[in-house]
């Protein structure tokens, strides 16, 4: 099994030993393609990212449940006017720390990836714009997705492995507005800067492409599962992973990131675990998202 991250060591050991490979089930999929050029990889996730955030606002106009219009522009204008009024005058906690416009952007691409989370973000969209933090909203804040150590380690691995060359002020900029304009919820005219990413910094610059094998040989016994809405690894990765290595594609209709054995849909557990016990070639299998009926 290979979860987001580790589908693309998974599909990268198929690739170099296909001989070696019984079963994978790959789920949450990393292109490898995109390793030559990180910057398409970092565009596919800005886009993937506004097109669930679209869908959030879309949920929360229909429910009631937030502040945000349906209409895709109108709910853009609403979270930035959000994210202005946080970054001008922040709001406090009851420990007394700052509650800013930096806090609702973390809080908003951590809580859009799962949609039994996006009642917390409307509630924490809801409770922002009258000034108020409910405890809800301040454990959310203070529950990070990963403990500060594998923080930072996969930070410094995503930079070995597709670390950003140096650019140009001016090539900086223009990909910086291309994500700007790819994920327009999160960039408001306060929160914009040029300068340089964490990896362009980063003093160890590798080609992970540069070293695989371009093997003819492509092995049996691969299984892609992927949300149909995922923004952090856009199903489409999946599909052109599943093409490449000429595979299944496990469809599950629905948003969020990573699902496969963790006992809440059957229709997809129960498809891994025929994989892994009997690898063979099948067709595309499609399993409905079952997140949608917890949060009507």
């Amino acid at each position: 099994m290979a979860y987001s991250y580790g589908t693309q060591i998974a599909a990268l050991y198929a690739e170099r030993f296909p001989y070696n490979v019984r079963s994978i089930v790959l789920d949450g999929v990393v292109d490898i393609d995109d390793l030559e050029d990180n910057f398409t990889w970092q565009l596919k996730q800005a886009q993937s990212y506004q097109e669930t955030f679209d869908r959030f606002a879309s949920w929360c106009a229909r429910t009631k449940s937030c502040p945000l219009s349906s209409d895709r522009d109108k709910a853009i204008t609403q979270f930035h006017e959000l994210l202005s009024k946080l970054h001008h005058k922040p709001l406090l906690d009851s420990k007394g720390e700052n509650i800013s416009s930096d806090e609702l952007i973390s809080l908003t691409t951590d809580l859009l990836l799962w949609r039994s989370s996006w009642p917390t973000l409307a509630t924490a969209i809801r409770q922002f714009s009258q000034g108020i933090v409910s405890n809800e909203i301040e454990t959310a804040l203070s529950a990070p997705i990963a403990s500060e150590e594998s923080s930072d380690a996969s930070g410094v691995i995503l930079c070995v492995d597709q670390g950003d060359e140096q650019l140009t002020p001016e090539e900086r900029k223009s990909r910086k507005d291309a994500l700007a304009n790819a994920f327009p919820a999160i960039n408001f005219d306060n929160g914009r800067s040029d300068s340089p990413d964490f990896c362009e910094l980063w003093p160890i610059h590798s080609d992970l492409n540069k070293t695989r094998l371009k093997n003819t040989v492509l092995p049996s016994g691969l299984l892609f599962v992927a949300h149909k809405y995922d923004p952090t690894t856009p199903w489409i990765n999946a599909r052109k992973m599943a093409e490449k290595f000429s595979s299944p594609l496990l469809t599950i209709n629905g948003d969020g990131h990573t699902l496969a054995l963790t006992g809440v849909n059957l229709c997809v557990d129960k498809a891994v675990v025929h994989h892994l016990i009997t690898p063979q070639k099948i067709e595309n299998i499609y399993c409905p998202g079952n997140s949608e009926a917890e949060i009507q």
